[in-house]
């Protein structure tokens, strides 16, 4: 089965880990993403809008790594509170059925 949200976590994984591999990680070091063999997709520029990629002039961008930590903790988080919840709901409703 396909899952669209996986999906476009992998991409942003990938996004991310180009940057990260190529040193793109300050203004300095900045990077086309065509150069990296990336296109200036739809994931890309959320990653954009989001502040985790950042256009150091035009064309040019960087990782901002901090951001991209935050980013990828808040989805773990995100993650971990559904399945807690999940689980709570599960073991209510087992507990009631009986």
């Amino acid at each position: 089965m396909f899952n669209p949200l996986a999906a476009i976590v992998a991409k942003q994984s990938k996004i991310a880990s180009r940057f990260r591999n190529a040193n793109a990680t300050n203004p300095a070091r900045a990077m086309d993403p065509i150069i990296l063999g990336l296109s200036r997709g739809p994931v890309f520029t959320r990653l954009v809008a989001k502040r985790i990629l950042i256009e150091a002039s035009p064309n040019l961008f960087y990782l901002d790594e901090v951001r991209a930590q935050i980013h990828t903790t808040g989805r773990r988080t995100i993650a971990l509170i559904f399945w807690a919840v999940i689980l709570v709901v599960l073991v209510a409703y087992l507990y009631l059925t009986k």
